[in-house]
């Protein structure tokens, strides 16, 4: 989890339940976001489960084995 951000879907910090994590080409604040708001916005756009909604890269590492 990093500390200060915010999650890109929801806008609520992450904490121990629901953690805050990044798994693509994003740099700074872009990018985090919780598994179960990603999946939720995967469910409603396919291209969701593949990449990130803000870079439009891959979904890499915990995230894309998470999805």
């Amino acid at each position: 989890m990093d500390q200060g951000n915010a999650c890109s879907f929801c806008f609520d910090p992450g904490d121990k339940k629901t953690p805050l994590q990044r798994g693509c080409e994003c740099k700074g604040e872009d990018g985090y976001a919780h598994m179960t708001c990603r999946i939720s916005h995967a469910s409603a756009n396919y291209r969701g489960w593949f990449e990130c909604k803000e870079c439009r890269r891959d979904h890499t590492g915990e995230v894309r084995l998470g999805l």
